[in-house]
């Protein structure tokens, strides 16, 4: 039998897609992302998730699961990935509630871009150029 974890990520691998409770991909998508969501929480927080939100139904969502959904709605899978990443990697003791998963979800860091460093030149190049701009500028020489 595959782990929490490994059917949670499986639920939610179908990429960027936003998925909404009556959007295109249907009920059927939405249902399975927030049974994913609950998995994954329930293997972070046990008793503590269970207490708070209740546990998966067989069949369907709960009242407090469909509000969870309406609440992440429109969000993307990747969103709601990075979110539950920082959940397990951020040490939370508690469940977060959905208005603080929700921030999580949404605050991807921003990727950081360094620059190359600068091509080699030769001191005859540096001088040319130099030249040539004086010259435009109308310094002669």
């Amino acid at each position: 039998m595959r782990g929490a974890h490994e059917l949670a990520a499986k639920a939610l691998q179908n990429g960027p897609k936003k998925v909404t409770g009556g959007g295109s991909r249907g009920p059927a998508d939405y249902e399975a992302r927030t049974r994913a969501i609950w998995q994954r929480m329930i293997q972070r927080f046990g008793f503590k998730w269970t207490k708070q939100f209740g546990e998966i139904p067989d069949q369907g969502v709960s009242s407090t699961m469909a509000e969870w959904g309406r609440g992440l709605d429109g969000m993307s899978n990747d969103q709601i990935r990075h979110g539950l990443d920082l959940v397990d990697r951020g040490g939370y003791e508690w469940p977060p509630s959905l208005p603080e998963f929700r921030e999580l979800c949404r605050h991807r860091p921003v990727p950081v871009f360094r620059s190359l460093p600068a091509p080699p030149i030769s001191n005859e190049t540096r001088r040319r150029f130099v030249a040539e701009l004086r010259r435009s500028l109308g310094g002669g020489r």
